[in-house]
């Protein structure tokens, strides 16, 4: 990439998927070639006046098409979110089916309030100049590329996509190149839900796909994914003018206190790090915890990590599965060789599992960690945490501050007046308190970062209105007094000088 400006290389005419619990090739699947990405974008801009002259009720039905094909087929996607991902079961289907699931019924009953006009109080000025009504109103945007990941490749697309659907938004989704079985099944959902022809137009292919779609004349972009890639995707957008939301990289922080209840802590900082095989941007990565309680509570946790069954993802009653690809588990020994070089402990894990032939690494724990250490500043995807320990409060917030990344956070205490002021505290866009990841799937809860982590939300009031324009629309009398109309003079100079020392003389 030159300076400002993306390099697009085309890369062959088909990708293979292949799956991180055997390394065997489960697909292959067609990349789209950059001629099909413009023309399934103009295809879209021609598809979006219809689309948004339908009303949200119109648009709901269809959601509801989608949400009744779902119900009938939730073991189908449970399944090949398992072989594809490598998610464990229980995961695909609660994280993903079940939250999908419920978060696009919420978006159906409650998001046509969350963009309803909003009417303007009259003030004296209206009065004067004749005002009869003033509102605000939200309107489409046209054509929102969105570029999807592949870590929770139903639940985060989905919602993104319908999302801006419902808005009156048309889409054009480059799905992860990680999760392209995932993808082409959605696709086919949305075709047999009825959508019209360019509403939603699913681009499979790899990283060069995503940067083709940056330069074929979106309207808006959704990226989903590294910090690094987030980056060149908004040089080539910030060239053209393009506004953007993204949702980039965690390193989110657990402040565990010295009065968190020990049991409870240990099985929800277990979950919030270990779950998805550590692979959620919203994952405890760094475990801040009361120099009081370490004691206690860092023994107590590697114990319960150790405790977790890795395995086969398809098995049940597996808890961890692998990661995605191989990729991820060369850079974590490189993380934890990194950092044990420079002096941290592991205290359980740190290697990857013998005897398997997928990308399986065990869970792992890091103590004694510093702030020149890879791991403590960059992101990471994989079943490990890493443990520092802090004497007071205020050391604590200024330890989980000190990332470049400001996603998520959580807190552990029993004291819940103490817990909700040092969130006050924290550099970062959700903050959980004896609770953690979980709200990042409710539509209801606007989502995002602040700092390295990205700008802007998905979901929610806030979620919605960006995927809208903002228009306000003002009704005068057609006859009135307009004071601020031509002709000017001394004798308009004197009435406004008077009309400012009776409006608002004292008021200062």
């Amino acid at each position: 990439m030159g300076h400002n400006r993306m390099s697009i290389t085309l890369s062959p005419t088909r990708l293979t998927s292949r799956s991180p619990i055997t390394g065997a090739v489960i697909g292959e699947y067609p990349r789209t070639s950059r001629e099909a990405i413009h023309a399934a974008v103009a295809r879209a801009r021609r598809a979006f006046p219809g689309w948004k002259r339908l009303s949200f009720r119109a648009r709901s039905r269809l959601l509801e098409a989608v949400c009744a094909l779902f119900v009938r087929e939730a073991s189908q996607w449970a399944e090949a979110i398992t072989c594809e991902i490598g998610k464990p079961l229980a995961e695909a289907y609660g994280a993903e089916v079940g939250a999908s699931l419920e978060a696009l019924r919420t978006l159906i009953r409650q998001g046509a309030s969350w963009v309803a006009p909003q009417r303007a109080r009259r003030n004296l000025q209206d009065w004067i100049r004749g005002v009869q009504r003033a509102q605000l109103i939200y309107e489409p945007v046209g054509v929102i590329g969105v570029i999807g990941t592949w870590n929770y490749p139903l639940l985060i697309n989905l919602l993104q996509i319908s999302s801006a659907l419902f808005c009156g938004n048309v889409v054009v989704w480059k799905p992860s190149e990680l999760a392209l079985g995932v993808a082409h099944r959605l696709d086919d959902l949305f075709q047999r839900a009825g959508f019209p022809e360019g509403v939603f137009t699913t681009l499979p292919g790899d990283a060069a796909t995503g940067e083709a779609l940056v330069r074929a004349g979106c309207d808006k972009v959704i990226f989903t994914g590294h910090g690094q890639t987030g980056r060149r995707i908004l040089a080539g957008l910030a060239e053209q003018g393009i506004p953007a939301i993204m949702e980039l990289s965690g390193m989110d922080a657990a402040l565990v206190l010295e009065d968190a209840p020990l049991a409870q802590t240990i099985r929800a900082v277990r979950w919030g790090t270990m779950c998805n095989a550590g692979q959620s941007c919203v994952a405890c990565r760094r475990l801040i915890v009361h120099r009081t309680l370490a004691p206690t509570f860092v023994p107590a946790l590697v114990s319960a990590v150790r405790s977790l069954h890795v395995g086969d993802p398809r098995d049940p009653a597996t808890e961890i599965g692998p990661v995605r690809t191989p990729e991820l588990l060369n850079r974590l020994e490189w993380l934890i060789h990194e950092a044990v070089q420079k002096g941290a402990r592991v205290l359980t894990g740190g290697h990857r599992v013998d005897g398997r032939a997928g990308y399986f690494f065990e869970p792992t724990v890091l103590t004694d960690v510093t702030d020149s250490m890879a791991v403590l500043r960059e992101e990471y995807f994989g079943p490990m945490a890493v443990i520092q320990e802090a004497g007071d409060d205020t050391e604590m917030v200024t330890l989980a501050n000190a990332s470049a990344y400001g996603l998520g956070a959580s807190l552990w205490t029993a004291n819940l007046p103490r817990a909700e002021a040092l969130a006050r505290e924290l550099h970062a866009g959700i903050v959980w308190i004896n609770d953690v990841i979980w709200s990042a799937a409710d539509i209801r809860v606007p989502f995002g970062g602040v700092k390295g982590s990205g700008f802007g939300r998905v979901h929610g009031p806030e979620g919605l209105r960006q995927l809208m324009q903002v228009k306000w629309i003002e009704t005068c009398r057609p006859r009135g007094f307009r004071p601020y109309y031509f002709p000017y003079g001394q004798a308009k100079v004197s009435r406004l000088c008077r009309y400012l020392r009776w409006r608002h003389l004292g008021r200062t």
